[in-house]
């Protein structure tokens, strides 16, 4: 389809289009409802802008699930503009539906009918004309944009939310944004939300209590815009300092309060608009202003006296003093400084790094010489192994802490010497085929130690994970590391803190993983946009997709995080092409699988 719509392209249209798809870009959303906001009419201003926020973050959230990518010029595509976002659904296309339907559909003009169809089928066709979406892309935006103004309309002609007391509509504007906020982490989604939790509380008071009569001639209406924009674009200017994430979302809630609450008042004191209702609103929800007990309206600080109506000016006091936290923040915030390992400073930064599992345990018995040889003939570019200390002090691959998972022995392995295990059958449980044959078995396949391996495998680059809580197999692997001159080829890790902890003690230029706990915090802080504040001691971040099967793991936030500090994560275990394909385009570094054969393919042609 793309290719079709682009056999047409002349220089002309190419221009054409790039302006057309600038309609589209948010920031002319912002300079139309701050126009609209504060010389038309705010209470429709009000309710379109609640709506086009939720519709943005939620198409940034279907982004970031389906994790499509965008046209190529592999496939033939001629591709006219630079986007970095996923492909599915299209922004351009789900914020022109969203926005000029609902503005069309609120003053039910049939010339702004018009100009909206015109718009919305303009912009959602010059990004198939720029080769930056498919069609399913613009569809599924129109769609879903759609969809989502009609729920709009319902619920405002059906007055369920107007019924709602001040309150319970409170708890929901502060709870909603700060619920939403785990589920994906981008600078789109600290601004949607930030803007959302701003806007919705601010101005849950400053319709009721604060009078605002917009109207004005052409001087006046100019004057407005000129005084907004230039007190946004000082706050904006304060907000590039601020670290990102949760401080990032605030400042966009303090630059909202700006223009639902200063900015009006600051119109009324400069003579530029009248503390009163306008007489009529021509929108569809032209309702009644709920002026409460009329403060305002007899005298208070709006008008130059020293009282505020307690809500309004508990929201200001508020603003004010996560300002100024903020500010405090900007000065005291250092971005905290922890030097990575010189391999991994090194580390390729392609995406889709692939690390067989075990060697590649899904074709051959897992840690063993056969199975790392197998992995790295199916391309393998690092093979992860799992390591264990002896009772006699020796580190043996084996990744369970007995042995009769994958040998036919019994035993723990810290309690077996390696001449014991050394008899063991290495390959006596492998299977393919669900149990129906066990082609290794008897063929003298042994537990090999570490240091066969990295003697066998000169030039390979391993993985190396210690198993179980004994420091001293921290100490032991460092040994056999410097023995062996394996050091620059070698990263370690562990799901032990106390081991992963030693190690750094005793090898502190070779590169780890994040331990459990690290990790999980980590986590943690990534989901809630505090990993500004994180000062990881490790160099990879080997985590699961998802755990449990349910909950969510790695998303673009998180690898987005772990990019801010230098540090790579690397994802285990995946065995299916689309689950590591989404992965690879989620910018993870290193793909884990047991089965090679599957993924490298997979990824080489991403």
């Amino acid at each position: 389809m793309l290719i079709a719509i682009q056999r047409f392209s002349t220089p002309f249209l190419d221009s054409f289009f790039q302006i057309v798809t600038q309609l589209g870009h948010y920031y002319v959303y912002i300079l139309l409802l701050l126009f609209l906001y504060w010389c038309v009419d705010r209470r429709t201003a009000h309710r379109i802008a609640v709506l086009y926020l939720c519709s943005m973050w939620l198409n940034g959230y279907l982004k970031e699930v389906y994790a499509t990518p965008r046209p190529s010029l592999q496939q033939g595509v001629r591709v006219l503009a630079t986007e970095d976002s996923f492909s599915f659904p299209s922004g351009h296309s789900q914020g022109a539906m969203t926005f000029w339907t609902a503005l069309a559909w609120s003053y039910g003009s049939k010339l702004l009918w018009l100009i909206a169809a015109l718009v919305i089928v303009l912009v959602g066709f010059s990004r198939m004309y720029l080769g930056v979406h498919f069609l399913v892309d613009v569809v599924g935006g129109y769609l879903i944009g759609l969809a989502l103004v009609v729920l709009w309309a319902l619920a405002g002609q059906s007055g369920v939310i107007a019924s709602l007391s001040r309150g319970v509509r409170l708890f929901f504007a502060l709870v909603a944004p700060v619920a939403l906020f785990p589920l994906y982490q981008s600078d789109a989604s600290y601004q949607t939300l930030g803007f959302l939790l701003g806007f919705t509380v601010s101005d849950l008071f400053a319709l009721e209590l604060m009078p605002y009569d917009p109207r004005g001639g052409v001087f006046r209406q100019s004057a407005k815009m000129l005084i907004g924009l230039a007190g946004m674009a000082g706050l904006y200017y304060l907000h590039r300092y601020l670290p990102p994430g949760a401080p990032e979302a605030l400042g966009y809630a303090v630059i909202a309060v700006w223009i639902t609450i200063v900015a009006p008042w600051l119109f009324i004191r400069l003579g530029l608009a009248r503390a009163s209702e306008p007489p009529s609103r021509r929108g569809r929800f032209a309702d009644s202003p709920a002026l409460g007990s009329g403060v305002w309206l007899r005298g208070s600080s709006l008008y130059g006296r020293a009282r505020w109506d307690r809500p309004l000016r508990s929201v200001f006091l508020a603003t004010l003093v996560v300002g100024m936290g903020l500010a405090g923040l900007v000065l005291w915030y250092e971005p905290p400084a922890v030097p990575v390992a010189k391999p991994v400073a090194s580390f390729p930064r392609e995406r889709g790094v692939v690390i067989g599992h075990r060697g590649a345990a899904g074709l051959a018995p897992e840690n063993t010489l056969l199975g790392i040889e197998r992995g790295l003939a199916e391309g393998s570019d690092w093979i992860e192994i799992d390591v264990q200390l002896t009772a006699d002090g020796h580190l043996v691959l084996m990744h369970d802490p007995t042995v009769e998972r994958t040998t036919n022995g019994s035993g723990r392995v810290e309690e077996m010497t390696l001449a014991q295990i050394k008899t063991l059958d290495a390959g006596y449980r492998f299977t393919a085929d669900g149990g129906s044959t066990y082609p290794y078995r008897g063929m003298g396949i042994e537990v090999p130690t570490l240091e066969e391996v990295l003697l066998a495998f000169p030039a390979a680059r391993f993985v190396v994970e210690v198993k179980g809580d004994n420091v001293k197999a921290a100490e032991a692997l460092a040994d056999v590391l410097l023995r062996t001159g394996s050091v620059s080829r070698v990263i370690v890790g562990s799901f032990s803190d106390r081991v992963i902890v030693r190690f750094r003690e005793v090898l502190p230029d070779v590169p780890t993983t994040a331990g459990k706990n690290e990790a999980a915090v980590f986590y943690l802080l990534s989901r809630f946009g505090l990993d500004a504040f994180a000062s990881p001691q490790w160099e990879i971040l080997a985590v699961p997709p998802r755990l449990f099967g349910w909950l969510p793991v790695i998303n673009r936030g998180l690898v987005v995080a772990a990019e801010r500090h230098e540090r790579l994560v690397f994802a285990f275990t995946v065995n299916e092409e689309g689950q590591a394909s989404r992965l690879v385009t989620l910018g993870v570094n290193g793909i884990v699988t047991d089965r090679p054969d599957v993924v490298v393919p997979v990824v080489r042609s991403l």
